[in-house]
């Protein structure tokens, strides 16, 4: 049996970029939404290592473990590595919220990544699994105008990161990387509106992020040279926070 490494969220942005480059060293599951975005991802990815796609809607947290146990049964595969990037962002005045729209930001940020956790670490993958990553969010930390149950969902992200360091070590490193604000699919509205995005660019130390910055980065926590690094909020955001 082959080991794995699973990158929710990978139809695009972050989580796209990460899988092509695990995909260098590494088998990978590539999961999202939508099928055609993540065979354009499979299309990305080396050629060297095995690519599966696992399409999955994470507002669905009710079939989710069954889901992703299915999948692990009938590939016949362990999962060694589990990166979190699926992420949504519903911007908006607090007090307009539906509570769908609550329910579905927990589910798609906070809920789908527990249960996946939880998952993994219990019989059916045989302690194979080596790092949990969780890609949070900047605005978990300093808070952003509009973005109360985002940033709470990220916060709440964190958190459960870094009481499973605690009780998954030594034989599993989790940690999460809080990105400051990066062109993406997911954001691309607020790019498109030049007075908000210099606003939002302002501190920014280092100028506009990347995507491949972030990538990068989870590739080398997830490597052997990170061996000693559990339990962090890794912050990556050009300087933003060091001045609130």
């Amino acid at each position: 049996m082959k080991n794995y490494s699973l990158i929710t969220g990978s139809s695009s942005g972050i989580g796209r970029q990460i899988a092509i480059q695990l995909s260098k060293n590494n088998n990978v599951i590539i999961s999202g939404t939508k099928l055609s975005e993540l065979k354009k991802t499979k299309k990305l990815c080396s050629k060297n290592n095995n690519i599966i796609i696992w399409q999955y809607d994470f507002k669905n947290i009710e079939n989710l473990n069954n889901n992703l146990e299915r999948l692990i049964l009938k590939n016949k595969i362990y999962i060694n590595n589990f990166v979190h990037c699926s992420g949504i962002a519903e911007v908006g005045p607090f007090r307009l919220f539906s509570l769908s729209s609550i329910y579905k930001t927990l589910n798609i940020n906070f809920l789908s990544a527990s249960v996946i956790s939880q998952l993994l670490v219990k019989k059916i993958n045989k302690k194979k699994l080596k790092n949990i990553l969780f890609i949070s969010s900047l605005a978990s930390e300093i808070g952003v105008n509009g973005h109360s149950f985002y940033s709470a969902s990220k916060g709440a992200l964190d958190s459960l990161m870094k009481s499973l360091a605690i009780e998954l070590a030594p034989n599993i490193r989790v940690n999460s990387i809080l990105p400051g604000t990066i062109k993406t699919k997911m954001n691309e509205n607020i790019f498109k509106n030049k007075n908000l995005s210099n606003k939002i660019q302002e501190g920014y130390l280092l100028g506009s992020g990347k995507i491949s910055y972030i990538a990068d980065y989870a590739v080398f926590i997830l490597s052997d040279k990170a061996k000693w690094i559990t339990g962090q909020k890794l912050i990556i955001d050009g300087g933003k926070s060091s001045h609130g």
